[in-house]
């Protein structure tokens, strides 16, 4: 038994220890962390081309026409000209529409929004000139290859956080290059004070701007306590033109604007436009003002997109005030075209979801959840499977998402997965949306180590939970293992769930799992599962 589940612990370590040095290789441009984790990496810049792009602190963007240039191009902005779209009625469906860029026009408190329907991708276009200086290569012909790779800096901006030194940050570029997409750009943008001294920067890497593409890229920087951003310099550097199957933008819908106490967030629909599941990708939110000066952004990752289907996105914002206007984005990331094979081995089944269903608690701010996945396979484990789960509204608006793994199912057997999100308390939850996309497969017979006995629930008005007695079949302790609770009405339906931490079970001992759950009424029955996690040693 310990052999075979050393193998499979090895191989969970193996995976493990690609992501933390892809992560260590480079990554976005601020301080979100999504709940699945996929970083980026970066790959070496082929050539020292860089486009630099300074704002002033109204958040200005460029004017003039964008020139691709073999050397570097520094433009101080002014003022700048506002976005412009066609308004219209929220979308009400879970269809993502074609556009690239959505607009969102927020209205003031209770997260409230209204999305802008724009027939096409959104142009950012100066309407006032700017002084700037440009420097251009002194050879009288630009050879294209010399252009290859480079990207231009349409519009930056920022936005001090009230009362805190977290700088919110949103810049877009252009790729001009219509027949090929631009990879591994280098950037980093650097915070200055009034009289020039630079306070803090923060770097990243653009990891696939598609051909003809524009895309928005949003981030945000912790300053020195007590200092105050007068302006920003965005300086990107040429990245390396590649042909790539993936020439179609992703489609965005329903992006919305949340805003709680001091977390904001940018919330969105993305369709996948291609045939084959897509995985690690990367969603930008830059945030503009009535002016049309970008006041912030932030990013998020997202797990994966359903071949010719979609998910939500949800990430966390920053910015100086509630924006007039938001655009999202998404974008590969450097690790989504090495996980494009997600076909089970011959003579395996995918895992398979069996059951799902949420209840919302009494007072409506939190939405409890629980769901089901099978492995169906006799001769086969199958690893570091990834869900997500999205709440929407009546309107087709993205209340909340998250998602994370599921380390590790032996062999026919099944684990539920519980857990919670918190609304406020004019979001509405109408339907939830569960997607499983099964992980790597490891030939195996091994039989589950967990059961679980004496499973009680405990009512409370504020905390209710479930006790369980968790016994281990395996000749050695087992260490921070993850407890899920998943709650039934008399009927069957799920009504709500929950997830706790367990420290160690003994070696063929038992140990007390303890689990608060969140819950539309008392349950007629609640399942209990206890899975190992990725720090959990089988060894």
């Amino acid at each position: 038994m310990r052999k075979q589940l050393q193998t499979l612990r090895w191989r969970v370590v193996l995976m493990t220890t690609v992501v933390l040095v892809l992560a260590a290789c480079g990554g976005g441009g601020g301080d979100n962390e999504s709940k699945a984790g996929s970083p980026t990496a970066a790959q070496a810049s082929p050539s020292s081309q860089t486009t630099s792009l300074k704002t002033t602190p109204t958040g200005a963007q460029t004017g003039g026409s964008p020139v691709l240039q073999s050397l570097q191009t520094t433009i101080t902005a002014g003022t700048s000209g506002s976005p412009t779209g066609t308004s219209g009625s929220p979308v009400a469906t879970h269809a993502a529409t074609a556009t690239h860029a959505t607009a969102v026009t927020p209205t003031a408190g209770g997260g409230q929004s209204t999305v802008v329907s724009t027939p096409s991708r959104i142009a950012v276009t100066p309407t006032k000139s700017t002084s700037g200086t440009t420097t251009t290569n002194p050879t009288a012909t630009q050879e294209t290859p010399a252009e290859a790779g480079a990207l231009t800096v349409l519009a930056s901006g920022f936005g001090q956080v009230e009362g805190t030194a977290e700088v919110g940050y949103g810049f877009t570029v252009q790729n001009g290059d219509s027949d090929r997409a631009v990879i591994s750009s280098d950037f980093q943008v650097t915070a200055y004070d009034a009289s020039n001294t630079v306070l803090e920067s923060d770097s990243g890497v653009i990891d696939y701007v598609l051909p003809g593409e524009t895309l928005g890229i949003g981030g945000s920087i912790f300053l020195p306590d007590g200092t105050t951003a007068d302006h920003i310099e965005v300086t990107v550097n040429a990245g390396q033109a590649s042909q790539i199957d993936f020439n179609e933008p992703f489609g965005v819908s329903n992006v919305s604007y949340w805003e709680d106490g001091s977390f904001s967030r940018v919330t969105g629909q993305v369709a996948n436009p291609y045939d084959q599941t897509l995985q690690d990708l990367i969603a930008y939110a830059v945030l503009y003002d009535d002016d049309g000066n970008i006041i912030g952004g932030g990013y998020n990752y997202l797990g994966f997109i359903p071949a010719s289907g979609q998910a939500a996105t949800d990430l966390f914002v920053s910015a100086s005030a509630a924006p007039a206007k938001v655009e999202l984005y998404v974008s590969l990331s450097a690790t989504s075209l090495f996980s494009l094979d997600t076909t089970p081995p011959s003579g395996a089944q995918d895992l398979s979801l069996v059951n799902q269903g949420w209840g919302l608690i009494p007072d409506g701010t939190e939405l409890g959840y629980g769901f089901v996945v099978e492995n169906p396979n006799d001769g086969f484990a199958i690893q570091e499977s990834r869900y997500q789960v999205a709440v929407y509204d009546a309107d087709g608006k993205v209340l909340d998402a998250e998602a994370g793994y599921i380390t590790l199912v032996f062999p026919g057997e099944k684990i539920g997965i519980g857990s919670a999100v918190y609304l406020s308390p004019d979001q509405v939850p109408d339907h939830v949306d569960i997607q499983v996309l099964g992980g790597t497969f490891q030939e195996s017979t091994q039989q589950p180590i967990f059961s679980t006995s004496d499973v009680a629930f405990t009512p409370d008005e504020f905390f209710p939970s479930v006790t369980a007695t968790v016994a281990s079949n395996y000749d050695k302790d087992l260490e921070n293992l993850e407890v899920y609770a998943v709650c039934y009405d008399a009927d069957g339906n799920i009504i709500g769930g929950g997830y706790n931490f367990l420290d160690v079970v003994p070696a063929e001992g038992t140990a007390l799992a303890d689990v608060q759950v969140s819950v539309s009424a008392e349950p007629a029955t609640v399942e209990v599962y206890v899975t190992v996690s990725s720090l959990t040693d089988l060894e």
